[in-house]
């Protein structure tokens, strides 16, 4: 994927899917992106047949040609509670394309608004989760070791320059999940 292979720049790359950088700028807002940018690419209204290679396009929030810091601090008040906290900040490698709309603007930069990208900062993003449970106190020594917890996890993303919708300031997305966990 890389644009000159020989100008000692790597910026074609990609993490395993199942590395986690952050909670929503890659898992939920690009994957959601690429999943669109499928579909754009493979509805007959926008074209005859698909381009060859775009099923390549699907990449369950995979971190592609992007670089990232994702400082995390980790706390253990009390034995049943645990809280972590961190800050994801990314960028593309290159400017950010989106291939369905770029393709239609004769190869220039847009983004999935359809929109130039005014930089290359995909968004910061505030994640935080607090962890409540532990292993369950059984007596006998044949008992299997049991651990329930619950799991409340929160992601707030303000989306950088590369995928704005407007030139409006930063648009927020947010997520809350919550777990349920049950381990032996």
């Amino acid at each position: 994927g890389d644009d000159d292979p020989d100008d000692e720049f790597s910026r074609g790359f990609a993490f395993d899917r199942d590395f986690d950088a952050g909670m929503v700028l890659f898992d939920q807002v690009l994957g959601s992106v690429n999943a669109a940018t499928h579909a754009l690419l493979t509805d007959p209204e926008n074209a005859g047949q698909p381009p060859r290679g775009v099923d390549g396009a699907i990449n369950e929030g995979q971190v592609r040609s992007a670089f990232f810091l994702q400082p995390v601090l980790v706390g253990k008040p009390l034995p049943f509670l645990e809280l972590k906290g961190g800050a994801l900040f990314a960028w593309d490698a290159v400017e950010h394309r989106q291939g369905f709309y770029s393709f239609r603007a004769g190869g220039s930069a847009r983004n999935h608004h359809d929109r130039a990208p005014s930089d290359r900062m995909l968004g910061t993003e505030l994640d935080w989760a607090v962890t409540i449970g532990g292993d369950l106190p059984f007596k006998a020594e044949t008992a299997p070791k049991l651990n329930l917890a619950a799991v409340i996890q929160g992601g707030h993303l303000f989306v950088g320059g590369a995928l704005a919708a407007t030139d409006e300031g930063p648009e927020m997305i947010n997520h809350v999940q919550i777990t349920g966990r049950f381990r032996w």
